[in-house]
Order: structure tokens, then C-alpha cells, then sequence
């Protein structure tokens, strides 16, 4: 911040910029910090992504996990609660995208990795919804949580069906392939 400023560090620079307020202040270690927030100027132009309660003047986000595609709205009840799936980040118009393989998100989920599918199962496609869109970890390998695909058994061990960890073969046998499903 230029040192002519006449402003002390204690109070707010406040510069309009066409729909959006740009609030600067000194931080305690002496550096400047800004926050962009939408300015209300029209009760009716509150942004999608927002709502703007009555008798404020700053639009507040629809909190993560909830998104508004329309403008003009005035509470929080208004964000609509993203499906399950999907995730949104706060002040959503829409939904942020789809949860990650490997991951399910319920309703209302605000990252793409929300909830890891389960030791023993796994998720190849995007868009989990439910724990149910995990499948079975199949004979041959094994799944970590998490597991976008199954991890192939190694020489030396073999995979049941629906196991997180290689089983090491019995003392005095060995298993010279790998993907072995049983003793």
C-alpha cells in the first residue's frame, strides 16, 4: 500500500469496482490484505451463488456443499443442498463437479474426495453417490481405501475375493505369478 495513504492501519481502504467492494487492511506484521465481496447496489442483482439477507449490504455466499443458480436471493434456506454425487464449494452457482473415482459424496459434499470407498472395495467411475457404489474388491488382488482399481497380488502372496492386504503364501510353498486367488 503506497505510503501517501491517509488512512490509518486500523481502518478499512474501501474502493468501489463496478459490482464488487475491495476491503484492504494492514494485517499485524504491516502487510496489506484485501477481501473481494460482492456490493448490493440492486435488491434484485444479489448474484447466483449468494443471498443477500434483508436490511444488509453484502451479499453472503451459499456456504460449501449448497449452490444457488438464480439471482435475487435473500436467505440461506434459498442455497440448494448439492446432490448427492456431485460437490460445491461456497458461493456455487452450480454444482463444482463430480466426486472422484475411488470416493463417493453424499448430499450436501463439498470436496470430490468426501468419503474414500472402504478397505476391500473400490470405484473406477467418477460420481460415487453412496458407500453401494464401491464394489467388491475382486480375487487377484487387493483394495486400500480409496482404491480407484484393484492392486494386482503379488509373487509370493495370493488374494482372496475382497481383501485390503496380500496374504503371504503358507511356509514351504511359493506362488511364482502374480494375481493368484488362492492357495
Amino acid at each position: 500500500m503506497p505510503k501517501h495513504s491517509k488512512h490509518s492501519a486500523k481502518s478499512p481502504v474501501l474502493r468501489a469496482m463496478s459490482s464488487t467492494l475491495m476491503v484492504m487492511q494492514k494485517t499485524r506484521r504491516g502487510r496489506w490484505t484485501s477481501v473481494v465481496r460482492w456490493q448490493v447496489r440492486d435488491r434484485d442483482a444479489c448474484p447466483a451463488g449468494f443471498f443477500c439477507p434483508t436490511a444488509t449490504s453484502f451479499a453472503k455466499s451459499c456456504p460449501a456443499g449448497t449452490y444457488q443458480p438464480h439471482s435475487g436471493q435473500d436467505e440461506e434456506a434459498d442455497c440448494y443442498p448439492t446432490p448427492a454425487g456431485y460437490y460445491s464449494m461456497e458461493g456455487s452457482e452450480n454444482f463444482t463437479g463430480r466426486c472422484a473415482p475411488g470416493h463417493y459424496c453424499p448430499v450436501k459434499s463439498t470436496s470430490p474426495t468426501q468419503v474414500p470407498c472402504p478397505e476391500r472395495f473400490y470405484r473406477a467411475r467418477y460420481g460415487g453417490e453412496s458407500v453401494d457404489g464401491c464394489a467388491l474388491c475382486p480375487s487377484g488382488g487387493y483394495c486400500r481405501s480409496g482404491a480407484t482399481a484393484p492392486l494386482v497380488c503379488p509373487k509370493g502372496f495370493y488374494c482372496v475375493t475382497g481383501v485390503s492386504e496380500p496374504e503371504p503364501c503358507p511356509l514351504g510353498t511359493y506362488g511364482n505369478s502374480t494375481g493368484l486367488r488362492r492357495i
